[in-house]
């Protein structure tokens, strides 16, 4: 495995904050205050004294994402080779929890949800297990399964109508151009999301199912659903690796892989246990001793504040810490709201690595400005600027003439009195430049989307 390079580890670090900045449950939960400038601050830091991939691994999960009060968001190191073939059990076997004669245990493991014979395998277990007071669930796997494993065999406990926990994500509505840069809207939205099915013949046992990291991902939304029912409850024993269904992970190099769980609100299990359980002590689990409320939280929402617009060149010039962090939100808003940021050739990941140096070195307003301008000029929009007080004094100076382009020469259209120039006179510099290498100088500034577009706004 290689070390990072910094530009891996910055790059690393913009990517998932701005994730976070965007679409994280948190920003919006007033039970969870989050600093996220603060976050981003200390997260660099510590990424800056590490190159090994675990050391990284373990900064983003202590410093980056711990604040988000959510397990479920977290990093790993993949590892190295597949561990399905560790599961050996196969056979779906009901047998009488230990220490209990009135409860069931049953394993499930990913080799037997393989078998095509499975349903029908599990539905022959329940019945052996008909006459019990309670039936143990055990989905602790103990290391990572990355394939896709099926959850349909959970309807045989949906034995009642579930009461659906509603889901919400945020959607992003963007900046209003007609008015003002600063009025910006949002949403929580609750998707669409298919009906939990229940199968023939569901069974109305008392149920206890227990999770470990491995399998949690893949089946916290839908037992998360089975909570609605009165009798079923989740333990979730947070031991061992983290499975990450491969659709759901952020990839980065060195076989660092990061789950960001977006959703509100969060996996809510009746009971979590830090530590691994032993088949001895399953038997204590029939009366979990946290239950706490059955019902999802309600999602608190905090007004969207936008920063204060700068009214002074002034002033402090933004530390390395805020210029990083303005050039992590600009990048993942372009990429993911960008509509052109495929026809531009562009990758996030590119953005990253290729303005990255400019920004660190960009000391003052007005060269951390001229950054962010080359950055939107890359875009060839005619809709995209930067706007600052560093820059208005260049942006909105006048000749007292106009100036057109004609045949490849820029020609005086109409002059003032007060200076020394007529109708038809060729400019061909201006303070000693040649007018090439002004224009050169302003196409790296200035998003146009056409040659057009860039002379009027020249």
């Amino acid at each position: 495995m290689t070390d990072l390079t910094p530009a891996h580890r910055l790059g690393m670090l913009c990517d998932l904050w701005g994730e976070i900045c965007l679409f994280h449950p948190a920003i919006a939960d007033a039970k969870v205050p989050v600093d996220l400038n603060r976050i981003f601050a200390d997260s660099l830091a510590a990424l800056e004294t590490t190159t090994s991939a675990s050391r990284c691994v373990g900064i983003l999960n202590d410093v980056l994402l711990a604040p988000l009060g959510d397990p479920l968001s977290f990093a790993r190191v993949l590892p190295g080779t597949a561990s399905d073939a560790h599961h050996s059990v196969s056979a779906i076997v009901c047998r009488q929890l230990p220490g209990s004669p009135t409860a069931h245990y049953i394993s499930l493991g990913p080799p037997a949800f393989a078998r095509h014979t499975f349903l029908a395998d599990l539905r022959r277990a329940l019945d052996s297990a008909a006459n019990a007071a309670l039936l143990l669930v055990d989905l602790r796997w103990g290391c990572a399964v990355e394939c896709k494993v099926p959850t349909t065999f959970l309807g045989f406990w949906a034995s009642e109508q579930c009461r659906t926990p509603v889901h919400v994500t945020r959607v992003h509505r963007g900046w209003h151009e007609l008015t003002s840069e600063y009025v910006y809207s949002h949403r929580w939205e609750a998707p669409r999301h298919k009906p939990f099915g229940r199968l023939a013949r569901p069974t109305d046992l008392p149920t206890l199912f227990l999770v470990d990291n491995a399998s949690v991902l893949h089946f916290s939304d839908a037992l998360s659903v089975l909570r609605g029912i009165a009798n079923v409850r989740v333990v979730w024993q947070r031991t061992g690796p983290f499975s990450v269904p491969s659709r759901r992970c952020l990839r980065y190099p060195s076989g660092i892989r990061v789950h960001l769980n977006l959703t509100f609100p969060r996996f809510a299990p009746d009971l979590v246990v830090e530590s691994e359980i032993p088949d001895t002590a399953l038997a204590q689990l029939q009366t979990p001793a946290a239950t706490g409320a059955r019902s999802a939280a309600s999602l608190a929402g905090r007004p969207v504040v936008m920063p204060e617009r700068h009214t002074s060149a002034t002033g402090p010039a933004p530390s390395r810490s805020e210029r990083l962090m303005a050039l992590a939100k600009l990048t993942v808003v372009l990429k993911h709201f960008y509509p052109h940021f495929a026809l531009a050739d562009l990758r996030a990941d590119h953005v990253l690595r290729r303005w990255l140096p400019a920004m660190e070195a960009a000391a003052s307003w007005k060269d951390y400005c001229l950054v962010l301008e080359r950055l939107v000029a890359s875009l060839n929009d005619s809709h995209a600027a930067v706007a600052h007080p560093a820059l208005d004094k260049e942006m909105t100076a006048r000749i007292p003439a106009e100036l057109s382009m004609s045949d490849g020469r820029l020609v005086v259209r109409r002059a003032s009195s007060s200076v020394p120039l007529s109708p038809g006179d060729e400019v061909i510099g201006i303070d000693g430049r040649p007018v090439p290498d002004i224009m050169d100088a302003w196409r790296r500034r200035i998003s146009a989307s056409s040659e057009q577009a860039f002379l009027r706004d020249l």
